[in-house]
C-alpha cells in the first residue's frame, strides 16, 4: 500500500496538532447529529448500524463552490466522477468500489431518485444546495430496507424546510484564473419561508444557473490528416498513437430549477406533507475551433473525410425533471404510520449531428427519452418496550421509452420527420419489507431486516422501422417476473465509554434497467438488448471500530468484503466485436479499507482526514477471460482526503485535499498511459475557501477550486484554477 509523501506527512502533522490542542474544548456541549437513512428512523449516527457519515448545513457552507456530488466527495469510501464541473447533467456517486451510479442508491427526502433508464438519477443535478438541511450517507447493502441499487450504499439528500420566517437571496459569480480554462459562472438562489402559528409551514425557491462552459472535449484521429498542418500527435490511453486537430468548443449550460415543500399540522396526530422539484437544463457546445491549416495556412475543419467537419460537432441536450411527492402521517395511540404518494418524470432528448454534416447545418438524429417512476410507499412504526418494529410495503410502477428520429437541421427538434427506431417497457415491483431494532441490555444493540420484492416486466419491446423484417431489432417481449430476498442483519457493541464496534452483514440486488433489457442501439459497434437477464446480486460483510477522541473527535476504523455475482455485462455476437449483446456473466469481488478521523483543535478549527482503499478484482468472466484478476473499471485503488476548517461565528475558512490514484476504463485494464485524452489519470486536488458574516444578515465568500492548477485527464480535460465569488442576504 503506496501513498505519496506529500499526503502522508500533512496527515501526521495535522492529526498530532489535533490530539494535541483539542483538550481546551472537551467540556463544550454538542448536538450529536441524528439520521433516518440507516434506519428509516430517527437515530443516532453514532447508533446507526454499519458506517455513516452526516454532511450538516454548516459543512454545506464551507464546502468551495458547492454542487450536490462536491459535498460528498471528500468522505471515506464514495467516489465521484471529477468531469466537467456545473456542466454535468447527471451526477455520479458511488460507493465501496462499486462501478456504475445503478449500484448505489441516490434519495431526495426518502425518495429514489435512480431511474430505470440506465440507473441515472439526473434530477438530483437540478436541486441547489441552498436547499438542503443535510446529507446523510450510509455504506453496504441496504435493499432490506429500499431495494433495487442499494448495493454500495445509500446517499440521502435531505431539503430543508425552516420553522420561522426565512428570506434569502443569493447570488454567484466565478470563472477561471487563465482564461478557458475552467467554467465561467452564473448563479442565483431566492427562497421564501413562513410560518403560520403551529399549523402550516410553507417554502419556494427558484435558482438558475448558466455558464458558457469551456473547452474540454478535443478531437482526434487515429490517422495523421493528409494534406493540412497544426494538428498533433499524442499517445492514447492503451500506448498508441492519436493525432489532436482541433476541439468541440465550450460546453454551455442554463439550467433552471423550482423547488416547493409545504406542511400542515390539521390536527394534532396527523402531518400532511407536498414536494414539488421540477427542473430544466439545456446543454450546447459553442464555437468549435480546429488546429488544422491548409497550404494557404487558412483554418480548416476538415481533411477530406479524416476528419469531417461533423467530428467538432457534439450533442445538444435538453432536459425537463420534475418530481411531486405528497406524505401523510399518523399517529395512532401507540405507533405512527407514514404513507407517501410520489412520481418522477424525466423528459428529455438530444440530438446528433450525421456524419456528412457541416459546421453551417444539416442533418441528424433527434433521440428523445421519457422516463417515470409512480412509487407508493406505506411504513408502520411501532415500539416495542426499547425495540422497534418496522413494517412496510411499496408498490412501483415505472415506464421508459426511448425513440429516435431523423431530422433535417440537426440543430433545430422541430426539424424531425420519420421514426427510425424506438423502444420501451414497463415494471411493476411489489415489495413487503421489515426491521425490527432491539437492545440487549446496556450496550449491545441489534438490528434485523428483510425484504421480499416480486418484479413483473410488461409491455416491453423494441422496433427498428427501418429493417421492419429483421426479426433480432424488431420484437415484443412476453411478460416475465422475478423475486428476489434482501436480509441484513447489524450489531452495536459498546466495548467502553467512547468506544463501539459494529457489524454488519447483508444482501442486495439490483434489477436489469430498460436500456440493457429492451434497447438496441448504436452505429459504428451495435448494442442488442436482452429481456432474459437476471439481477445482479450480492452479499457483503464489513467489520468496524469507533472511537471519539478528547475534544469531541471521532476515528473510524472499518474493513468490508463484498461479492458481485450474475454482472451484466455484454458478449460479442460478431468476430469484429461490432455487435455485442447483454448477459449475465461473471463475479467480481470489493474488499477494502476506510479510516476516518475527525478532530476540532484550538477552538475554532476542525481537522479531518479520511483514507480508503478499494481492492477491486474480477473472478470469472467467460465471455472475456482477459478481465478475470484486473481491477474493475471507474474504481480507484488508493483515495484520501484531508481538511481543516475554522469558524468564529464571524470568520469562516477551510481549505481541502482530495487524492485519487489511477483508474481504468477498459475492462481488461490495458489503458495504463496517463496524462492523454482518454486517460483516467490519478489526481490531487486542493480546494479552498473564507468567509465573512458581515452581518447577521449578510455573508460573503471566495472560493478557489484546482488551487495548484492540476491539470489531469478524466477521459476529457478537467477543470483548471477557477474562483467563484458569492453573496447572501437574507432576514
Amino acid at each position: 500500500m503506496q501513498i505519496t509523501r506529500h499526503l502522508i506527512q500533512p496527515l501526521v502533522l495535522a492529526v498530532g496538532a489535533a490530539i494535541a490542542a483539542s483538550p481546551a474544548i472537551a467540556d463544550e456541549a454538542v448536538l450529536k447529529p441524528v439520521m433516518t437513512t440507516a434506519t428509516r428512523t430517527e437515530t443516532l449516527a453514532e447508533t446507526a448500524p454499519g458506517s455513516v457519515s452526516v454532511v450538516t448545513r454548516d459543512d454545506i457552507d464551507k464546502a468551495p463552490r458547492a454542487t450536490v456530488k462536491e459535498l460528498v466527495r471528500n468522505l471515506e469510501g464514495v467516489m465521484t466522477n471529477q468531469l466537467r464541473g456545473v456542466s454535468d447533467l447527471a451526477p455520479e456517486i458511488t460507493m465501496r468500489g462499486l462501478p456504475n451510479q445503478a449500484r448505489t442508491l441516490l434519495l431526495i427526502d426518502g425518495i429514489p431518485m435512480n431511474t430505470s433508464y440506465a440507473g441515472q438519477a439526473q434530477l438530483l443535478s437540478g436541486v441547489d444546495v441552498e436547499d438542503l438541511k443535510q446529507v446523510e450517507v450510509v455504506r453496504g447493502p441496504f435493499s432490506s430496507l429500499y431495494g433495487s441499487a442499494a448495493m454500495g450504499g445509500v446517499v440521502n439528500f435531505i431539503t430543508a424546510l425552516p420553522d420561522k420566517s426565512e428570506y434569502k437571496f443569493t447570488f454567484g459569480h466565478g470563472d477561471a484564473f487563465e482564461k478557458g480554462r475552467a467554467q465561467k459562472m452564473f448563479k442565483g438562489h431566492v427562497s421564501a419561508a413562513e410560518k403560520f402559528n403551529d399549523v402550516f409551514k410553507a417554502k419556494v425557491s427558484y435558482g438558475w444557473m448558466d455558464s458558457p462552459g469551456y473547452k474540454s472535449d478535443f478531437v482526434t484521429t487515429t490517422t495523421a490528416p493528409a494534406g493540412v498542418t497544426g494538428f498533433y500527435q499524442t499517445p492514447t490511453s492503451t500506448g498508441g498513437t492519436q493525432y489532436v486537430v482541433g476541439n468541440r468548443g465550450n460546453g454551455a449550460i442554463d439550467r433552471n430549477d423550482l423547488n416547493v415543500k409545504l406542511e400542515l399540522k390539521p390536527g394534532a396526530g396527523d402531518t400532511l406533507g407536498l414536494t414539488y422539484i421540477k427542473s430544466e437544463a439545456f446543454n450546447q457546445y459553442l464555437d468549435p475551433e480546429s488546429y488544422m491549416r491548409n497550404g494557404a495556412g487558412a483554418v480548416v475543419f476538415n481533411a477530406g473525410t479524416n476528419p469531417r467537419q461533423s467530428a467538432f460537432l457534439t450533442n445538444i441536450n435538453n432536459l425537463h425533471n420534475s418530481l411531486w411527492a405528497i406524505d401523510w402521517q399518523h399517529r395512532l395511540a401507540d405507533s405512527r404510520l407514514t404513507i407517501r404518494l410520489s412520481n418522477l418524470e424525466i423528459d428529455e432528448w438530444y440530438s446528433t449531428a450525421a456524419t456528412a454534416t457541416t459546421l453551417a447545418g444539416g442533418a441528424g438524429t433527434l433521440t428523445p427519452r421519457f422516463v417515470r417512476n409512480t412509487l407508493l410507499d406505506v411504513l408502520w412504526e411501532k415500539p416495542v418496550g426499547d425495540s422497534i418494529l418496522l413494517l412496510g410495503t411499496q408498490l412501483k410502477r415505472t415506464e421508459s421509452i426511448a425513440d429516435t428520429y431523423n431530422m433535417t437541421d440537426w440543430k433545430n427538434p422541430v426539424s424531425k420527420t420519420n421514426k427510425t427506431t424506438s423502444s420501451g417497457g414497463k415494471e411493476n415491483v411489489i415489495s413487503l419489507f421489515g426491521d425490527f431494532q432491539t437492545n440487549l441490555g446496556e450496550k449491545l444493540a441489534l438490528t434485523a431486516g428483510g425484504r421480499f420484492e416480486h418484479w413483473k416486466g410488461l409491455d416491453g419491446y423494441t422496433a427498428d422501422y427501418t429493417a421492419p423484417a429483421n426479426t433480432t431489432l424488431n420484437r415484443v417481449y412476453d411478460p416475465q417476473t422475478k423475486s428476489n430476498f434482501s436480509p441484513k442483519l447489524s450489531a452495536n457493541y459498546q466495548i467502553a465509554k467512547g468506544t463501539r464496534a459494529k457489524v454488519s452483514w447483508g444482501r442486495a440486488f439490483r434489477a436489469p434497467d430498460a436500456l440493457v433489457l429492451y434497447r438496441n442501439y448504436g452505429t459504428a459497434t451495435q448494442f442488442i438488448s436482452n429481456p432474459t437477464l437476471k439481477p445482479e446480486s450480492s452479499e457483503s460483510i464489513d467489520v468496524g471500530i469507533e472511537q471519539e477522541t478528547p475534544g469531541r473527535g471521532l476515528f473510524k476504523a472499518y474493513g468490508y468484503y463484498t461479492t458481485v455475482t450474475d454482472l451484466i455485462s455484454t458478449k460479442d455476437l460478431n468476430p469484429a466485436g461490432t455487435i455485442k449483446e447483454r448477459i449475465n456473466v461473471g463475479k467480481a469481488q470489493s474488499k477494502g479499507v476506510e479510516l476516518s478521523y475527525v478532530q476540532p483543535f484550538m477552538r475554532h478549527f476542525k481537522f479531518s482526514g479520511n483514507y480508503t482503499l478499494s481492492n477491486t478484482k474480477v473472478l470469472a468472466n467467460e465471455y472475456e477471460p482477459t478481465s478475470v484478476g484486473k481491477q474493475l473499471t471507474s474504481v480507484p485503488k488508493h483515495m484520501a482526503n484531508l481538511g481543516v476548517t475554522y469558524d468564529d461565528s464571524v470568520y469562516y475558512a477551510s481549505i481541502s485535499q482530495q487524492y485519487t490514484s489511477k483508474r481504468y476504463f477498459l475492462s481488461n485494464n490495458s489503458d495504463t498511459t496517463s496524462g492523454v485524452l482518454g486517460s483516467y489519470d490519478p489526481y490531487t486536488l486542493v480546494n479552498a475557501k473564507v468567509g465573512w458574516r458581515v452581518t447577521k444578515q449578510w455573508d460573503i465568500s471566495l472560493a478557489i477550486s484546482n488551487l495548484f492548477d492540476k491539470e489531469f485527464y478524466n477521459s476529457i480535460k478537467t477543470e483548471g484554477r477557477a474562483w467563484y465569488a458569492q453573496a447572501s442576504f437574507k432576514y
